[in-house]
């Protein structure tokens, strides 16, 4: 199987972990904190990935939690933060 992600992503070099979830009915990329924060060279990559996929992301930066995506699922982000609903990913 082809190795998805550059070796800059490995968590002992990139600081954080990608983690494939499920998040309400979206299949997500969710880069996990593992000592830093990501990078903007990776923020860039997910944001080019998931253009290519489909599949949104969370990242966190300073204890905010962040997505990117496609329409639906931002709408449906905009809809959690607007009930002050937690954003859990599985």
């Amino acid at each position: 199987m082809p190795q998805l992600f550059p070796d800059d992503f490995w968590p002992e070099r990139a600081g954080f972990i990608v983690k494939r979830a499920i998040w309400d009915e979206f299949d997500v990329f969710f880069l996990v904190p593992a000592g830093k924060n990501p990078g903007e060279e990776h923020l860039n990559w997910m944001t080019k990935l998931c253009h290519a996929t489909g599949i949104p992301f969370f990242y966190i930066v300073d204890g905010e939690t962040t997505g990117y995506g496609p329409a639906p699922f931002v709408e449906r982000l905009s809809e959690y933060r607007a009930k002050n609903k937690p954003v859990v990913v599985n």
